[in-house]
């Protein structure tokens, strides 16, 4: 007998519904719910079915760890780690030109780089009024 849950309905055991024997009569007083009560024309609930008897839910098809992904896939990974391996890079750099950089953590010397670059935009400033002072 094939089981299947109905589109719609929760996945709990109270919820799946059988196809109607052919030896069971569906106006019989054994039921719970007939047919017009849940809404969909031959199907009942069967109180008889075990929970090992309940089928296990469909599932959409996920690859498994031994399967070799699509090309595309591929191509995907293979870009994502070159723009990995060019951001920590460059972060490697950065952490060797901000103060203190190789001390902390990313946030904070992102943060640090930030408040550097400011400081050295005042200092260009500042040495072109005292030029201008100068001159």
């Amino acid at each position: 007998m094939d089981y299947y849950m109905d589109e719609g309905q929760q996945t709990t055991p109270s919820f799946w519904v059988v196809p109607n024997p052919p030896n069971v009569d569906p106006t019989s007083s054994n039921e719970e719910t007939s047919s017009d009560d849940m809404g969909h024309s031959g199907i009942h609930l069967s109180e008889s079915i075990t929970h090992d008897q309940l089928p296990r839910p469909k599932r959409k098809f996920h690859m498994q760890e031994d399967d070799v992904p699509a090309e595309s896939s591929k191509k995907v990974q293979a870009s994502a780690q070159k723009r990995r391996e060019i951001i920590n890079e460059r972060l490697r750099i950065l952490r060797n030109l901000v103060p203190n950089g190789t001390k902390v953590d990313i946030n904070t010397m992102l943060e640090e780089a930030v408040q550097y670059v400011k400081f050295l935009r005042l200092q260009i400033k500042v040495r072109i009024t005292f030029e201008k002072q100068v001159n």
